[in-house]
């Protein structure tokens, strides 16, 4: 019991110096970087008929060939192993709300969205 009363005084000890730093830290910087890096910038759509869809478990072959064979031809990416993401490209861009319509009747996708990138806007 002793034990556990040291360990936790212990812990206490090493977060005070910890807290009061980081405090100081924040702080001391400058104004300029208090600001976050990245605001207000729309994804920009890469186009060429590239979508991530994200789904609950990892589908086989067989099982995309199902969902997308109203679509023509495509090429599949997997890009998250873990929470599985797809990465699928098609030749003949089919519309992102069309995709969505379809694909979100299967309980297993949980997401679709268009392929985008984050461009920092200059300032004139």
């Amino acid at each position: 019991m002793l034990r556990l009363h040291f360990n936790k005084v212990i812990l206490f000890a090493f977060l005070i110096p910890y807290v009061t730093c980081a405090q100081g830290v924040k702080e001391g910087m400058p104004e300029e970087r208090k600001k976050p890096i990245l605001t207000n910038v729309p994804p920009k759509p890469i186009g060429n008929g590239e979508y991530i869809v994200g789904t609950e478990k990892e589908l086989t072959t067989e099982e995309w060939k199902q969902l997308l064979q109203g679509f023509g031809i495509y090429q599949l990416e997997l890009i998250v192993k873990f929470n599985p993401a797809y990465k699928v490209t098609f030749s003949n861009d089919p519309g992102l709300e069309k995709l969505k319509m379809e694909l979100k009747q299967n309980p297993t996708i949980r997401y679709v969205e268009e392929n985008a990138r984050l461009e920092k806007k200059i300032k004139n």
